[in-house]
């Protein structure tokens, strides 16, 4: 049983556009971040929650969570604990993630 909250398929057919992904230019930075931190081994970095609790809400993945702080930065965004926390939570429901 997985025990982190699913991400949504960008790949994902939807009704407009096609699929989640044509909402991203090529040009666009999160791509460069997403590949950044896929590349990342958060566990040897020492990261907590990299490996999931047994018990309890399942959790993000602490390299979603990377990601977006790492686009709020370059995006010179302020985001405290609670905003991206909610920020995480309406991207999932908006995508039917929870």
């Amino acid at each position: 049983m997985r025990r982190f909250v699913e991400e949504a398929d960008r790949g994902q057919w939807t009704l407009l556009p096609e699929c989640l992904d044509d909402f991203i230019d090529e040009s666009n930075p999160v791509r460069v971040i997403e590949v950044f931190v896929d590349a990342l081994d958060l566990a040897e970095m020492s990261f907590e929650g990299v490996e999931p609790a047994a018990t309890g809400r399942p959790s993000y993945h602490p390299s979603v969570l990377l990601k977006l702080y790492i686009y709020g930065y370059q995006a010179a965004l302020v985001l405290s604990p609670l905003t991206l926390s909610l920020h995480v939570g309406q991207l999932s429901r908006y995508h039917g993630v929870l």
